[in-house]
């Protein structure tokens, strides 16, 4: 989901403007706009301590062609951040898919912060 209020991660740092928060799935139209994507995901302090799961980032071209961008190393509240900061290439995207998965069903919450759309 998205959201614009204010999100805590496990080391009680505060995020507001945040792209993606929560479990689940959320596609954001980008029409090919942009050629690269970068931000962190944190762990959110409401977690579950026993629960691990992954980021996972596609885009989908104008063939309707979907291919991964981008996949986070195992989160748990004890990981810390999976920072992609140094860009994702999400070049022709028409249509960008953010998905957190965990093998326990939806019990891992993943805040992305500090995200930024840009052209190289």
């Amino acid at each position: 989901s998205l959201s614009s209020g204010i999100r805590t991660d496990i080391g009680g740092n505060e995020f507001s403007g945040i792209l993606f928060t929560g479990r689940g799935r959320v596609t954001f139209l980008l029409n090919g706009e942009y050629k690269k994507m970068k931000g962190i995901a944190h762990v959110a302090k409401e977690s579950r301590n026993d629960c691990s799961g992954i980021l996972y980032i596609y885009k989908t071209d104008k063939n309707g062609e979907t291919t991964p961008v981008h996949e986070s190393k195992d989160l748990t509240k004890i990981s810390g951040v999976d920072d992609f900061s140094n860009g994702c290439d999400i070049e022709g995207a028409v249509l960008l898919t953010i998905e957190s998965r965990s093998s326990q069903g939806d019990v891992l919450d993943i805040i992305i912060s500090d995200v930024y759309f840009y052209n190289d």
